[in-house]
């Protein structure tokens, strides 16, 4: 489950689920249908996939690298991502490490409606944790 949260000029994103890798998996699903349609690509499209490793100090810290991560790939990669998959977050000495990947397509095979343009994840309004046992992260993305 994801939902946006009001914000003066930006976009707050708000991504909650039983897990870290759900919540994760969430919160660059509510990124990436602020830019694009993708809905009904999860189930029916294949795409290429693209191998993500990301790290930092904290879990907080590690959401925000997350996201920023995929809008790269996006860019760098001139594609449309619709599934996003986290194969584990580990723990060790201090530092939080994600692993996953993305699947997507081109931008130039894309047919469906081009929305706003997310250009970073921020730490402001950066909050993850826990709630009535369910995880969550938030924060403010730059649009």
């Amino acid at each position: 489950m994801y939902k946006y949260l009001e914000h003066e000029a930006d976009m707050g994103i708000y991504a909650q689920a039983e897990s870290w890798p759900e919540v994760f998996s969430e919160g660059a699903r509510a990124v990436f249908s602020l830019m694009f349609k993708i809905d009904g690509r999860q189930q029916t499209t294949d795409g290429r996939k693209i191998a993500i490793e990301v790290k930092a100090d904290n879990i907080d810290g590690l959401f925000v690298e997350w996201i920023n991560e995929l809008l790269a790939q996006k860019d760098i990669n001139s594609m449309v991502f619709f599934k996003f998959k986290i194969d584990k977050i580990n723990q060790a000495d201090k530092e939080y490490e994600l692993i996953g990947n993305v699947q997507g397509i081109p931008v130039s095979q894309y047919k469906g409606e081009i929305k706003v343009e997310v250009k970073a994840a921020t730490y402001s309004g950066l909050k993850c944790g826990r709630k009535n046992d369910k995880y969550f992260c938030q924060c403010i993305v730059d649009i």
